[in-house]
């Protein structure tokens, strides 16, 4: 088990006030979502809102540099998720949150379970978890799953732990790349379609999938309190990500779920609500 919190991904320099995901119309609905939280934030802390634009932009780019590195280990590989843990560590620290490790086992009211990112206190006690989970492939058989998945950690650790902050960060591909679904579309494809097309239905499937885990999952987030419902997370995040436009990646929100990082701010918030 990795025990001690790896050195930071490095991401390339930033354009301030342009989100890199601007390559593609479809990628512009996120940066939409990422510049109108940004515009919201300046207004309500009175810091300039060119900063926080500049800021919503970077931190788009190391989550990019993140699933760029996941994307060059292979599907089975031990550690293919550790670039995204560890963008997930930088992210609470940037924020002033100090502890979070990498692979933690995390005791639970059931079973002890390895969380992606995980903070226990000096007594033991555990104050946060993150779960990361990506869909690369199968979304039908996938989505389902997962949704089921998430609500079986949230209940574990917050029977024993109810104070204990917890997030959800999806990361899932537009395109289903399982080997059935790339056939498929190459079928189509030497049958005549045009490759557009068959790219375009292949995003229309894969808008779909997305939709519903992304109302799922915010319907088990947002936990206020320790008293609250323990299989709901305090905050959850979906990204959908077009790896067939090309780096960088570019990167869409689902609107029921907050970016990144309002995810992260809102993890950091709370935690300190709860633990100072």
């Amino acid at each position: 088990m990795r025990q001690a919190r790896h050195a930071p991904t490095t991401s390339p320099s930033p354009r301030p006030g342009q989100p890199v995901a601007a390559r593609s119309s479809r990628a512009g609905v996120g940066a939409g979502v990422g510049m109108a939280q940004a515009w919201g934030a300046s207004r309500a802390t009175g810091v300039s809102s060119a900063n926080v634009i500049c800021f919503v932009a970077m931190s788009q780019e190391r989550l990019q540099e993140a699933m760029r590195q996941f994307r060059l280990r292979q599907a089975r590989a031990s550690n293919r998720q550790e670039a995204i843990q560890t963008y997930c560590c930088d992210e609470l620290e940037r924020r002033g949150l100090l502890g979070a490790r990498i692979e933690v086992i995390l005791p639970g009211a059931y079973r002890d379970k390895t969380w992606d990112v995980g903070r226990l206190s000096a007594s033991g006690e555990v104050t946060l978890g993150i779960s990361c989970k990506s869909i690369i492939s199968n979304h039908g058989g996938t989505v389902p799953n997962r949704i089921d998945d998430m609500l079986g950690e949230a209940v574990n650790l917050h029977r024993r732990w109810p104070s204990a902050v917890l997030g959800y960060l999806f990361m899932m591909a537009h395109i289903d790349e399982s080997k059935d679904q790339i056939k498929r579309r190459e079928a189509r494809i030497q049958a005549g379609a045009f490759k557009s097309i068959v790219e375009d239905l292949a995003r229309k499937s894969g808008d779909a999938w997305f939709q519903r885990l992304g109302d799922s999952v915010s319907r088990a987030s947002g936990r206020t309190s320790a008293e609250d419902f323990p299989e709901k997370f305090e905050a959850t995040s979906c990204s959908l990500l077009d790896f067939d436009l090309g780096e960088p990646y570019p990167v869409q929100y689902h609107p029921a779920t907050p970016s990144p990082d309002a995810f992260f701010d809102q993890l950091v918030a709370i935690h300190r609500e709860r633990f100072g």
